[in-house]
């Protein structure tokens, strides 16, 4: 029972998650076995192993980007596996999965401005006039001059 009580009032709750890739010998890569863990709000969890691992395939299980073999997925209550596609997007926003290889998540050829602006441009929340403003927000807030 207490397991229960602490997955309920955790913002995102994995429990035994599995992720299995099948290959084309008809063989499959484990890639993820027996995960669980629990976040509540306010909480940082930080995943550390080996190139290989698994770290970003939980992550993308997260996200619902890749489709887990088995396991439960809660966040904020929700059961992730079965979101509808409509509603994934809606929940997506409220995620973020931060990669430690920080030159391969950006793109060179973007100003910083550009890259903070991206995931206001995808939402469709917002015009061109106010990503722009976002973004030159966000980049005072954290300390970065906006025009340089």
């Amino acid at each position: 029972m207490r397991q229960n009580q602490t997955q309920s009032k955790s913002l995102l709750a994995v429990k035994n998650l599995v992720v299995e890739f099948d290959i084309d010998t008809g063989s499959k890569i484990y890639a993820v076995s027996d995960v669980s863990f629990a976040i509540s709000k306010g909480e940082t969890l930080g995943m550390v192993g080996e190139s290989g691992c698994g770290k970003t395939t939980v992550a993308r299980s997260i996200v619902q980007l890749q489709k887990p073999t088995s396991g439960q997925i809660r966040f904020d209550g929700e059961d992730m596996v079965s979101c509808s596609n409509d509603r994934l997007r809606e929940v997506r926003p409220r995620l973020q999965m931060i990669f430690q290889d920080a030159a391969a998540s950006l793109n060179p050829a973007r100003k910083v401005g550009q890259t903070i602006s991206e995931p206001l441009r995808t939402s469709g929340k917002f015009n061109r006039l106010k990503r722009r403003q976002r973004a030159r927000a966000l980049m005072q807030e954290v300390g970065f001059e906006p025009d340089q």
